[in-house]
């Protein structure tokens, strides 16, 4: 069944495209709403598995790019925002783009492409390791389970994380062969499902026994390929029209945190953005939020720490955000696939998801 959705949705998106059917469909349908892209890494190497997405090469996000601004009317997440919160219409078939975590390959090819296009977009900021060394916890992880330098890993759960026996059920050993690149991949994927349901403390604990099994091998790591942004960089692109948001402090689950905790990052990230671009921050992305799990607390703390908007999870709730959607649950999809399958799924979404649903 999975195999025939994907081969549908690639025959759909073959014919959307090249019988040029979303030029006449967006050229004779004026409908109002907008689709908002989320990007990560724009880059022509990867230390990440294929199955994990995440990085796009700079020539496929050009395409997309292109795309965009030949096919729709690219907008700000900012002029979005206002529009929902004047329950204004949202301006017919526009899309608006947003980048997570803020790596430095944004600057290096992400942002001359946006600005040859001439297109806005929003870039979501882990605001305790821009200008630093260090890399959100996952992709480190990442990074570590390539260059692993041990072909085998083997960790008792139960003596590693004794605080979180709970969370891992009858899963208490884990042994995984690191030989190949595949059974790196594999074994990257398995642990990382184990990882993200681990509140920050019991995680940094299994990060740290795997880190001290695996080694790392220096000698394969090119580490200037993936480095976070400089507030240089920052600020040169902001003086071009890109907009920020804050991302939390460290890219931790949030919504396992405590209401004074919660506090604490949504406050403190809002700031440190503030203090170096002088003026307000008013957006927020969740890391790897479940939009589920998200109470109306959650939203009112969002509201007096003086933001307007906030992003939904990708993973949960995609699609078009129309002029009754929450600001604060913006709908995002993230599709790193060729050009064609992009023309395909937004005229999904925007002409015929509601149709199909019925």
């Amino acid at each position: 069944m999975h195999f025939l959705k994907k081969a549908i949705k690639i025959i759909f998106s073959f014919c959307i495209y090249y019988l040029r059917l979303d030029a006449l469909l967006y050229r004779c349908i004026k409908k109002s709403g907008t689709t908002v892209l989320l990007y990560h890494s724009v880059n022509p190497s990867t230390i990440v598995p294929n199955a994990v997405g995440l990085c796009i090469s700079p020539k496929r996000f050009e395409r997309h790019i292109r795309y965009l601004a030949k096919r729709c009317n690219i907008i700000p997440i900012s002029e979005m925002v206002a529009c929902l919160e004047n329950n204004k219409p949202l301006p017919a078939n526009s899309v608006a783009i947003t980048l997570d975590d803020g790596f430095g390959d944004n600057f290096k090819y992400a942002f001359p492409i946006l600005k040859k296009y001439r297109s806005s977009a929003l870039i979501f900021l882990i605001s305790d390791i821009i200008n630093t060394s260090r890399l959100p916890w996952l992709l480190e992880f990442y990074q570590r389970m390539r260059f692993a330098g041990a072909k085998h890993l083997s960790i008792d759960l139960a003596k590693a994380v004794p605080a979180a026996n709970d969370v891992f059920g009858t899963e208490r050993e884990i042994d995984l062969p690191l030989v190949t690149s595949g059974q790196r991949c594999k074994a990257t994927l398995e642990l990382r499902k184990i990882l993200k349901k681990l509140p920050e403390v019991p995680r940094q604990q299994l990060l740290s026994a795997i880190y001290e099994k695996i080694t790392l091998d220096q000698n394969s790591v090119q580490s200037d390929n993936f480095r976070m942004l400089s507030w240089d960089e920052i600020r040169s692109m902001r003086q071009h029209g890109i907009e920020f948001g804050a991302h939390s402090r460290n890219h931790a689950n949030l919504l396992k945190f405590s209401e004074a905790d919660l506090w604490d990052e949504l406050i403190i990230s809002k700031q440190r953005i503030e203090e170096n671009l002088k003026e307000a921050v008013t957006t927020f992305a969740f890391p790897g939020y479940a939009s589920t799990n998200k109470s109306p607390e959650v939203d009112a703390l969002l509201k007096r720490a003086g933001y307007r908007g906030c992003m939904s999870d990708v993973n949960l709730v995609d699609g078009i955000n129309g002029s009754t959607t929450n600001p604060f649950d913006i709908r995002r999809i993230e599709i790193l696939e060729p050009t064609f399958m992009l023309a395909g799924e937004l005229v999904y979404y925007r002409f015929f998801r509601d149709y199909i649903k019925k």
